[in-house]
């Protein structure tokens, strides 16, 4: 059994075949999954569909998980009946996968205009403020921060956005911009994925006043997309040894 902390497999499905076309493509999936993957008019949409289940059907099992024993909770979120937790999110022309032996949450967002009305919606006066510390023309990017950095956190629960954005704060953590692709992150975090990225830093949660036993690491690819990472803290781990990539 491999023992590992958070691993995070990120893959880019823009040279895939059109699944509708390349039925190959979905072999080993299930039955309810190819269905879905069909189900979409847009190709990119099949495309990511498809990636998502192709990294769980390749993925999964090295980490111990039966991929025919997962579940779906009442709010959407599926989860592994096995001791280990995984996640997913996709954007554009990336999937992330994270497996964690810790509840994980996982979000990955392309870097784009974003109105002023969304960011009122979504941010808290004190994430505003962190927001304006930036130069203006890396708020764009400091935005997207916050706004993966909550997408995992309440992936990472379960509660998803029946948890209003206002019931937690998200806070900076320490900031560091040293290119490390492939490596071992801070926090125990491990990155596999061809396309290079940069470390940004790590976030914290704040709920009801208190922080909470999380921690939210964040990467940013070269082609601009934010990914975030969040994943429980309440109890010590062991040493880590990652699986090979």
């Amino acid at each position: 059994m491999v023992l590992f902390l958070t691993d995070c497999i990120l893959r880019k499905c823009d040279k895939m075949e059109d699944p509708q076309v390349c039925r190959s493509l979905l072999s080993g999936l299930s039955e309810e999954r190819v269905e879905r993957i069909l189900r979409f008019k847009k190709e990119e949409d099949r495309k990511r569909s498809a990636m998502a289940g192709r990294l769980m059907r390749d993925e999964l099992p090295r980490y111990g998980i039966d991929v025919d024993r997962i579940r779906t909770t009442d709010k959407g979120r599926p989860y592994a009946e096995e001791e280990i937790d995984f996640n997913l999110s996709h954007s554009g022309d990336y999937v992330l996968l994270a497996v964690s032996g810790k509840a994980v949450g996982c979000d990955i967002e392309r870097i784009r205009p974003v109105k002023d009305s969304l960011l009122k919606y979504c941010c808290r006066e004190s994430e505003q403020e962190w927001i304006r510390t930036f130069p203006e023309e890396e708020q764009t990017e400091a935005f997207y921060r916050i706004w993966t950095a909550k997408e995992s956190y309440i992936k990472m629960t379960g509660e998803g956005l029946t948890l209003g954005f206002g019931k937690y704060e998200i806070r900076a953590g320490q900031e560091n911009c040293e290119e490390r692709p492939g490596q071992a992150l801070p926090g125990d975090l491990s990155l596999k994925s061809l396309a290079s990225c940069s470390f940004l830093g790590e976030m914290h949660v704040i709920r009801e006043g208190k922080a909470e036993n999380c921690r939210i690491l964040q990467m940013r690819t070269q082609d601009d997309y934010i990914l975030s990472v969040c994943v429980d803290t309440s109890a010590r781990r062991d040493s880590a040894v990652l699986s090979p990539a």
